[in-house]
């Protein structure tokens, strides 16, 4: 069984899709399906149900699958540990975030500063995921509350505030009650996204059904529309002062306070490689010195 075999079968059956997944190789569509069948012949077995251009997983495709992606996890956790014994960082440590998009390029580019030949991919998500069904070395997530989980570590304490217009009337005072609050037209993320999961959390506890004026999930078109005064939005204090909007007010919540919590997480199984720790280390110190700018 050759393991370029089980790539392509692994992409296939993430994708539902063969000319999607040879996309991503580079190659074309029928030199996939020569793996895939291949491998079926091999085996003995189907392993997709194929309907047109959509193929999925049967019974006999599942066990393969949760077997292979074990399999190219080990190969690949022992080639960064025969690194990590030789000194040599030359392989990529893969980071996901599900938060914090307008700080994490200043995180790259001071790590990348301080270490030039760790080489690093940054992969975005809406929200949070379960790391280690993933390909992914590191994990940036947000959450409610400080985390007790293994393999996690809270690197930051976050206020979350009221962002208002310039024009709003609110802007001329330095707090906002839930009274106020509930007076305001909001623009609010999607229910797809964690931080609404976490906003609306604090809502309902103030008591405060919000009406909506906008949805967005994008951060700047956020920034913007509230600067616009076309609404009010509850932000992250980072997001709010890296986006640097001179026409935006951050106010305190007087009723409660808000915040939400930054934390880095790791696989539960595997290797950790060098790089990795590298990074948790200088993220953790990266976040204790923080400055915030005026």
């Amino acid at each position: 069984m050759e393991l370029l075999h089980l790539k392509y079968f692994i992409r296939v059956a993430e994708r539902n899709n063969i000319s999607k997944a040879a996309a991503e190789f580079h190659v074309v569509s029928s030199a996939v399906s020569n793996h895939i069948k291949a491998l079926e012949q091999e085996l003995g077995f189907s392993l997709f149900y194929r309907n047109g251009n959509c193929i999925t997983l049967n019974e006999n495709g599942k066990i393969l699958y949760r077997h292979a992606k074990t399999l190219l996890r080990l190969i690949d956790d022992s080639k960064k540990e025969i690194s990590d014994n030789s000194e040599k960082l030359d392989y990529e440590l893969i980071i996901a975030t599900a938060t914090l998009p307008k700080l994490i390029p200043h995180i790259i580019q001071d790590f990348k500063k301080c270490y030039p030949d760790i080489k690093l991919r940054i992969v975005q998500f809406q929200k949070y995921i379960n790391i280690d069904d993933t390909d992914c070395d590191l994990l940036l997530y947000s959450s409610d509350a400080r985390t007790l989980a293994p393999h996690s570590r809270t690197i930051y304490e976050e206020r979350i505030g009221l962002a208002v217009s310039e024009q709003n009337p609110l802007a001329r005072q330095i707090g906002v009650t839930a009274k106020q609050m509930a007076e305001e037209k909001f623009i609010r993320r999607s229910y797809l996204s964690d931080f609404r999961r976490l906003t609306d959390k604090y809502l309902n506890a103030l008591g405060i059904q919000p009406e909506t004026a906008l949805i967005s999930d994008y951060p700047p078109f956020i920034n913007e529309l509230v600067a616009s005064n076309m609404g009010v939005a509850l932000l992250p204090q980072l997001t709010w002062l890296y986006a640097r909007e001179k026409n935006i007010r951050f106010l305190r919540i007087q009723d409660v306070e808000m915040f939400r919590y930054i934390n880095i997480q790791w696989r539960t199984a595997g290797y950790l490689s060098r790089a990795a720790e590298i990074f948790i280390r200088h993220i953790t110190d990266y976040f204790q010195n923080l400055e915030l700018p005026e």
